[in-house]
């Protein structure tokens, strides 16, 4: 250390310095009910909700769709209500060209699939 380093105050030397590391943008996110900070990859594992309050985070349609949807499930033209539940491997892309129709759980309006709020589309349903 040099001797105008020793006579310089705290506060000076300090502003010269860089910090140890920066933290990457997006990382952390701050949870808008309780106002804790929390990781990011954790927050996404459980689906954008914190975990110490509940709070519901805002997803995409896209994110929202694949926590619900598996891989070989393909909707097309429809509107899930909420609380919908889809089964495994289902198709619902109105297969038929059907213009108004009506099955359990779902139906059918001007081609466009609706399927209901609380509705159980079983495995391997084609629409």
């Amino acid at each position: 250390m040099t001797w105008l380093q020793k006579l310089m105050t705290p506060r000076i030397r300090t502003e010269g310095q860089t910090s140890k590391g920066k933290v990457p943008e997006g990382v952390w996110e701050k949870c808008g009910g309780c106002g804790a900070v929390l990781y990011r990859p954790e927050l996404e594992r459980n689906l954008m909700v914190c975990p110490k309050c509940g709070h519901h985070h805002a997803i995409s349609a896209r994110a929202r769709l694949a926590a619900f949807l598996d891989e070989d499930s393909v909707i097309e033209r429809t509107i899930v209500d909420k609380n919908a539940s889809i089964g495994r491997g289902c198709r619902i892309t109105n297969a038929g060209h059907v213009q108004d129709g009506e099955g359990p759980g779902f139906y059918i309006r001007d081609g466009i699939v609706v399927v209901l709020k609380n509705a159980v589309i079983p495995d391997g349903t084609v629409i």
